[in-house]
C-alpha cells in the first residue's frame, strides 16, 4: 500500500471461541424465546445442526442428509424438487436475527446460520470486525479490444442510500486531508433525490382481530425491510377505518407528504390458507406500476413464518434492483446522456448499464458516476458503484485507464464508500468484489457476509455473492443463494442463469446445462457462447457448438489464447478448468493450457 493512503481497518483481535456448554446453553435460550417457540420444524432443524457441528461431523449438514433426518423425507428426496430444506434454513436463518435483535441482543454468545450454508458459526460478541485491504493483483496484459463483461457476480449492488458521515481523504496515495465538512444542503438535496414510498396498513378482509393483527403485521414487515434499500424514502400511514375505499386515503396522504408512490394491499385467510393482494401506486400518473398476490399453506404454528415470508417476497419485490420502483425509475433514462443526469440518475444509469452490457453505456455510466462523487464526494453508494466500473475496466479492459490502474482505484472507491459508511450493504459487497479478483477469498467470503446480514432481502446481492462463491468452490452455498435470488425476484436478470449452467456442466449432467444455456438471452456476453461451446461440445451437438463458436470469436476473436486466464481470474479450481477446456476442445476450440 502506498505511503500516506488511510486504509479502512486492519485485523487487531481475535475473539476466543465458545465452550460447547456455552453453545448448549445458548441454543436453549433460542429456541425457548418467543422468536422459535412455535416453530417446532425450525426449533429441530437448529438443534440439529447445532449438534451435529459439535460432535463435529459438519461435512454431513448437506441439504439431502437434513431432509431424511430432520423432515423424515424419504430416501428418494430430491432437494432440488422438494425445496423444504432449503425454505426451512432460510426461515431459521430470519428468526435467529430476530432473536438477536430481541431478546438476545445483549447475550455473549453467538450463534449463526449464514446464507448458503447449513453449518452454524459459533461465537462471542466482539466489536464490529475490521477488515484489511487486499492489494490488487499484477494488471491484465492489454488486449486489442474492450471485452463484454458476464454480468454474474459483478452486479450485486442493491439500490440503498447510505448514511453521509465524515470521512478522510487519502486517495491515490496523497497525504490524508482534513475531515469532510458536513454538508446540509448537500444532505436535503439527497433526500429530496430519494423516490418517497407511502405504506398504507394491509386491510383485513374479516372483521376477526387475529386477522386484523396478521395484516399489520404483514405492513409492518414490509416497511422494516424496504428501509434497508436506503435509497428509498419510506412513510407509513394508517387506513381510515370509517372507509373502505381502496386507495382514497392512501392517494390523499402520499399527495400530502410530496411521495412518488403508495403501497396497499389487503389480506384473507382460512383454516388452510392465506392470501395477500398489495398493489403499487405511482402518485404523479394516477397508473397502478404492479399488483402481485401471494398464497401460502398454513401448517400448525407457522402463521409466523407465513407473515414473515409473505412481507420479505413483497418487500423485494418493490425495492430491490430491477424491482417494481428501479424498473419504473429507469423508464426512459436511456433517452438521456450522462453529463445531464444527477446524482441519484447516475445510480440508475449503472442498473441500466449492467442490464444492457455494452462498452458505451460502461463509458457513460462511469463518466457519470465519476462527476456524481464530483459533485458530492460523501455519497457513498455512488463510490461503492463506480468500484463496480473500475473492475470491469480492469477485467474486461472496457474503456481503459492506465493510470491510475483501474483495480488500484476499485480497491480506493470500495474503501472511501466504507469509510463514510461501514454499514452501507452496497459498500461491502464492493469490497468483497475487489477482494474476490485480487484472490484474497478470506476477505471476499467476510465482507460479502458482511453485506448479506445488512441487508438479507436483496436479491441481486444474493445472486452476486453466490455467484462468485459458487465460482469460488462453495457450489452447494453458492448456488442455494443464487436459487434464493431468483425466488425473491421474479424480474431477475438473465445473468443468474449463468452459475446454474456452470453448476450443472461441473456436475457432468449437460442436458441440465443445455436447458439452462437455452433459457439466456445474453448475446453480447461471450461467456454466454463459451458455455454454449463446452456443452454442445460435450453432447456432440456439431451444429450447435458451431454456431456458438463463431458468436465467441466474433466477440473475442483470441479467445483461446487467454482463456485458461480468464477461468483462473473467477477462481475456479483447476481440475474445473480442465474440464471447461475439454469440452472447448470438443466443441472446436482448442485452448493452450498456459499452466503447464
Amino acid at each position: 500500500m502506498a505511503e500516506g493512503t488511510a486504509d479502512v481497518a486492519e485485523v487487531s483481535y481475535a475473539p476466543p471461541q465458545p465452550t460447547d456448554t456455552d453453545i448448549r446453553a445458548q441454543l436453549e435460550r433460542i429456541v425457548a424465546s418467543p422468536a422459535l417457540a412455535a416453530s417446532p420444524q425450525q426449533v429441530a432443524l437448529l438443534r440439529f445442526i447445532v449438534e451435529e457441528t459439535l460432535a463435529g461431523r459438519q461435512d454431513r449438514l448437506k441439504a439431502y442428509a437434513i431432509g431424511l433426518e430432520v423432515y423424515n423425507r424419504p430416501a428418494s428426496f430430491d432437494p432440488q424438487a422438494d425445496s423444504i430444506v432449503r425454505v426451512e434454513a432460510s426461515r431459521l436463518r430470519r428468526r435467529i436475527h430476530q432473536f438477536y435483535l430481541s431478546d438476545g441482543s445483549a447475550d455473549p454468545v453467538r450463534i449463526e446460520l449464514l446464507p448458503g450454508s447449513y453449518v452454524p458459526r459459533f461465537s462471542f460478541a466482539a466489536p464490529a470486525e475490521e477488515e484489511a485491504q487486499p492489494e490488487p493483483p499484477p494488471l491484465p496484459p492489454q488486449r486489442r479490444r474492450p471485452r463484454l463483461w458476464p454480468a454474474a457476480g459483478l452486479t450485486g449492488l442493491g439500490l440503498g442510500l447510505c448514511a453521509m458521515v465524515l470521512a478522510l481523504w487519502g486517495l491515490w496515495g496523497r497525504p490524508a486531508a482534513p475531515p469532510l465538512a458536513w454538508d446540509v444542503a448537500s444532505t436535503v438535496a439527497a433526500e429530496r433525490r430519494k423516490p418517497t414510498i407511502v405504506v398504507a396498513t394491509f386491510r383485513s378482509q374479516s372483521s376477526d382481530p387475529e386477522d386484523t393483527h396478521f395484516s399489520s403485521g404483514i405492513t409492518e414487515g414490509i416497511i422494516e425491510r424496504l428501509t434497508r434499500f436506503r435509497l428509498l424514502r419510506v412513510l407509513k400511514v394508517p387506513h381510515d377505518k370509517e372507509s373502505q375505499a381502496t386507495g382514497g386515503v392512501e392517494l390523499a396522504a402520499a399527495r400530502a407528504v410530496g411521495a412518488r408512490y403508495a403501497i396497499e394491499g389487503s389480506t384473507h385467510r382460512d383454516q388452510e390458507r392465506v392470501w395477500a393482494t398489495v398493489r403499487v401506486l405511482n402518485v404523479e400518473t394516477d397508473e397502478y406500476v404492479w399488483a402481485g398476490s401471494y398464497e401460502r399453506h398454513l401448517d400448525v404454528g407457522s402463521l409466523i413464518d407465513v407473515q414473515d415470508d409473505i412481507a420479505r417476497q413483497i418487500a423485494a419485490a418493490i425495492g430491490e434492483p430491477y424491482g417494481v420502483l428501479s424498473r419504473s425509475e429507469m423508464e426512459g433514462l436511456p433517452r438521456y446522456r450522462a453529463k445531464s443526469l444527477n446524482s441519484y440518475d447516475c445510480l440508475l444509469w449503472a442498473l441500466h448499464y449492467w442490464a444492457n452490457i455494452s462498452q458505451d453505456n460502461h463509458w457513460r455510466g462511469r463518466k457519470c458516476l465519476e462527476k456524481a462523487v464530483e459533485r458530492e464526494p460523501e455519497f457513498a453508494l455512488a463510490w461503492a458503484y463506480l468500484a463496480y466500473f473500475y473492475i470491469d475496466e480492469y477485467r474486461w479492459h472496457f474503456n481503459y485507464r492506465a493510470e491510475p490502474p483501474p483495480m488500484i482505484r476499485a480497491k480506493e472507491a470500495a474503501r472511501r464508500a466504507i469509510t463514510l459508511d461501514p454499514d452501507c450493504a452496497a459498500a461491502r459487497l464492493a469490497l468483497s468484489a475487489v477482494a474476490f479478483f485480487s484472490g484474497d477469498l478470506a476477505l471476499f467470503r467476510s465482507s460479502g457476509e458482511k453485506a448479506l446480514r445488512l441487508n438479507p432481502n436483496n436479491g441481486e446481492h444474493l445472486a452476486s455473492f453466490g455467484t462468485r462463491l459458487a465460482y469460488s468452490g462453495e457450489w452447494e452455498q453458492g448456488i442455494a443463494l443464487v436459487r434464493e435470488a431468483m425466488e425473491l425476484n421474479p424480474w431477475h436478470p438473465d445473468w443468474y442463469l449463468l452459475p446454474l449452467a456452470f453448476d450443472a456442466y461441473r456436475r457432468g449432467d449437460y442436458a441440465g446445462a443445455l436447458r439452462e444455456w437455452r433459457r439466456l438471452h445474453l448475446p453480447e456476453l461471450y461467456w454466454t457462447h463459451v458455455l454454449g461451446v463446452m456443452i454442445n461440445g460435450e453432447l456432440g451437438n456439431a451444429a450447435e457448438a458451431a454456431a456458438a463458436r463463431a458468436d465467441l470469436l466474433a466477440l473475442f476473436p483470441d479467445y483461446a489464447a487467454t482463456a485458461v486466464r480468464d477461468f483462473q481470474v473467477w477462481n475456479f479450481e483447476d481440475s474445473l478448468i480442465d474440464a471447461f477446456i475439454d469440452g472447448l476442445a470438443k466443441g472446436g476450440l482448442p485452448v493452450p493450457d498456459i499452466r503447464r
